[in-house]
């Protein structure tokens, strides 16, 4: 989810939040998880990988490397990675 009147220059991983000016990640869209029926356990998984991505002071490489090496690899997880992976513009910070 994004707030409205934002430009967008980067890609926005699944699952978050973004806004201010510059764009920034503000956390999990937990409304539109919970909406979905995902799990507080899900949702915790979740909010654990952006943290060691945007929180961990690794580059977001080496964030991926130890996501895919420190967590069980859900389909949840392994969508957040493949779509940083393939992304050509990188995404955004926080």
């Amino acid at each position: 989810m994004v707030e409205s009147s934002t430009k967008i220059h980067k890609d926005i991983p699944p699952y978050i939040l973004a806004g201010r000016l510059p764009i920034r990640y503000r956390g999990l869209n937990l409304v539109g998880l919970r909406r979905n029926g995902f799990s507080t356990e899900v949702i915790q998984n979740i909010k654990d990988v952006y943290r060691m991505i945007y929180d961990s002071g690794l580059n977001f490489k080496d964030a991926l490397e130890k996501v895919k090496s420190d967590f069980k690899l859900t389909e949840e997880i392994n969508e957040i990675i493949k779509f940083i992976e393939k992304s050509t513009r990188g995404i955004l910070k926080k």
